[in-house]
């Protein structure tokens, strides 16, 4: 039988983890101190990030195809370093595999702009997952290349892969800055939160932006709107796979889509949010305007 996700969906269900409000707070021009001490609380440097450049989040028409490529944040910094900052719901893919082709989209891209390889710049991945990706406790991990033996690092860290497992916040030290982001996330009006965001400004203003955004009727809609087609698209494609029905639920669904889509452009969503909501393509969107 058909599983209807969202029976259970409920305005209180609303979370910074959703796509839309996740970009509402951290890709905000006016409080860029959210995304940045966000990825600092991450990175954990001696030499921490001190400014980026918010950049397109659509990645060229030719990585947007047959996968689906589409990039939740995108920034770089002062020293030229390219962040790609991802929220994952569900572990719906092979997350491992995924991240990597999306880091090596954005390394590749940059050769449009530049004339030598020693012109690349070190692309950073951060994905944030709400679900268990890895086997141990911890909440937070890097990956990067380096020699198995010497652990010498491979050409001044130019791949640079960090998971944060969210469900996992309860194992991290609470003076740790990233657990009190990774509380917020999960659970942004948290009495843990009430001290800290006294001491930590930009946790202020995230929790702001969240309570302002969710008092908005129009932009909750939106967002519950956005929420409401994925849990769809996610429940249809189960139930074809139990059902061996996948060609004949791929036209109904294509046609669905495209219904979809027009009420999604309606309230004003963006292309790109349309796009990873339904599945359609930008070029199809494009031709409902």
């Amino acid at each position: 039988m058909k599983e209807n996700f969202w029976n259970n969906y409920s305005e209180e269900s609303i979370l910074p983890t959703n796509d839309l409000m996740f970009k509402t707070i951290f890709w905000n021009k006016e409080y860029p101190n959210i995304l940045i001490d966000f990825i600092n609380s991450i990175l954990k440097r001696e030499d921490p990030i001190k400014s980026v450049e918010l950049v397109n989040t659509e990645m060229d028409n030719k990585f947007i195809g047959e996968h689906g490529i589409r990039l939740d944040l995108v920034a770089t910094t002062s020293t030229g370093e390219i962040l790609n900052v991802e929220m994952q719901k569900k572990n719906n893919d092979d997350m491992y595999k995924r991240s990597l082709f999306y880091w090596a989209k954005i390394y590749s891209s940059q050769l449009k702009q530049i004339q030598y390889y020693k012109d690349l710049h070190p692309v950073i991945a951060i994905n944030i997952l709400d679900f268990n990706l890895f086997k141990d406790t911890r909440c937070s991990r890097n990956f990067i290349l380096k020699d198995e033996k010497t652990n010498e690092e491979y050409s001044s860290r130019m791949l640079d892969i960090y998971f944060v497992e969210l469900n996992k916040r309860k194992y991290m030290d609470q003076n740790d800055e990233l657990w009190a982001w990774t509380e917020f996330l999960k659970a942004p009006n948290s009495c843990h939160l009430d001290s800290i965001q006294n001491e930590v400004e930009s946790i202020a203003n995230a929790k702001y932006i969240f309570n302002k955004t969710s008092a908005n009727s129009l932009e909750r809609e939106k967002i519950r709107l956005l929420e409401k087609t994925q849990m769809d698209n996610l429940s249809a494609i189960h139930y074809a796979k139990e059902e061996g029905l996948a060609e004949g639920l791929e036209k109904g669904e294509h046609k669905k889509a495209i219904e979809t889509a027009k009420n999604l452009l309606a309230i004003g969503l963006s292309i790109d949010q349309i796009s990873k909501a339904t599945g359609l393509s930008i070029d199809e969107i494009k031709l409902l305007i």
